[in-house]
């Protein structure tokens, strides 16, 4: 595999998966910003769907034994990892490929307070009123 940081990095990974998830971690970030290239997924959408799911996990609607992955806020393995799971369907992967509107309906509890979304469209980390 080339180097990850060759490909540049752009706005969107560093705020979604950046300040969004808490991963500080500059090779974290570039692995998912070439991870969503390489799997044509959209880092906003990925970002948000992800951070969703690390509220509810942190606050109690959902268990890491359902999700099979220590997916919490600054944790750039798991993250990737399920990024992995969500691009293959695999897993609970399945759930957040749905993205964060319907995937809290799936989970359930408190979880669409969570879904920060508008007609089922995640929010941008550079959107102002996010």
């Amino acid at each position: 595999m080339e180097d990850g940081r060759s490909g540049g990095i752009h706005q969107e990974i560093t705020g979604a998966f950046g300040s969004n998830l808490g991963i500080a971690d500059p090779d974290d970030l570039f692995a998912a910003n070439i991870l969503c290239n390489d799997l044509g997924l959209d880092p906003d959408s990925l970002g948000f769907t992800l951070s969703m799911a690390m509220e509810c996990v942190q606050e109690g609607s959902l268990d890491e034994a359902r999700i099979r992955l220590p997916l919490r806020f600054g944790n750039g393995e798991a993250a990737l990892e399920m990024t992995g799971c969500i691009a293959a369907r695999d897993g609970f992967g399945d759930v957040l490929a749905e993205g964060t509107k319907r995937a809290a309906e799936r989970i359930g509890g408190s979880a669409p307070r969570f879904a920060l979304q508008v007609k089922g469209v995640e929010m941008v980390p550079f959107e102002p009123r996010t």
